[in-house]
């Protein structure tokens, strides 16, 4: 399960998004961005998230987010 969170300007974090899928987060968060540009967006999948690996993601998942 992948999470889509939004971090806004005084620096807040909430999850806006989950999903399966990690093409649908991606296509989620380039609408986000569009929508609140000043806002930032970050993609993580919490069931991988380690010492190693703060964001959960795969190295190949790394190399194709927005």
């Amino acid at each position: 399960m992948y999470h889509l969170d939004e971090i806004d300007r005084a620096g807040n974090r909430y999850t806006i998004l989950a999903h399966d899928s990690f093409e649908h987060i991606c296509a989620e968060a380039v609408a986000a961005k569009r929508a609140r540009p000043s806002y930032e967006f970050v993609i993580s999948n919490p069931e991988y998230v380690d010492i190693d690996c703060p964001d959960g993601l795969t190295d190949e998942e790394q190399e194709l987010l927005p």
